[in-house]
């Protein structure tokens, strides 16, 4: 079934609506777990240049970088797991039971507490941190790397005062 046939089914059996099933849990983990990923990078980043007293993030080594990123991708999901738990929930919900109410998102929390307690909510979580911590480790090593080493293209001298970019004055 392609894409269009999805989404004419979808609209017929459950208008409108079904199109944007799961989207309160969509944006609870994009906007919370974006903060969580890019508050524990900052965080930690910042934690090292005290510590070791560098002048900014260039300074910092490679393992230094990558643990901040793996923490990073380990907070993003963490933290907000049960909202994702509850849109995977509510988006297969019609599937599996046919002609049954689909409940609301609190609702459909409730009954995954209800009956699997918070382990049903974190259904998953360790596998996905496993992916996670690598994969941010590796995204904001060859970040900071490339904006140390190109920034100059997008006007970026790379260096940083107290943790703030600066931007090249000419």
């Amino acid at each position: 079934m392609g894409p269009f046939a999805l989404i004419s089914d979808t609209l017929r059996r459950q208008g409108l609506k079904g199109l944007w099933l799961g989207q309160t849990g969509t944006l609870l983990r994009e906007t919370g777990g974006s903060a969580a990923w890019f508050g524990a990078y900052e965080t930690s980043t910042r934690f090292f240049i005290r510590q070791y007293n560098y002048k900014s993030k260039s300074d910092l080594a490679a393992w230094q970088l990558m643990s901040s990123g793996a923490l990073a991708g380990v907070s993003y999901n963490v933290i907000l797991f049960p909202a994702d738990s509850i849109k995977s929930n509510m988006q297969t919900f019609a599937e599996l039971n046919p002609g049954v109410k689909q409940s609301s998102f609190v609702g459909t929390g409730k009954e995954i507490f209800r009956t699997r307690g918070i382990r049903g909510l974190y259904a998953g979580c360790g596998l996905t941190c496993l992916r996670s911590g690598p994969s941010s480790a590796v995204i904001f090593f060859l970040f900071q790397r490339l904006e140390q080493n190109f920034g100059y293209v997008f006007g970026l001298d790379g260096s940083e005062v107290n943790g703030e970019r600066s931007e090249k004055v000419e």
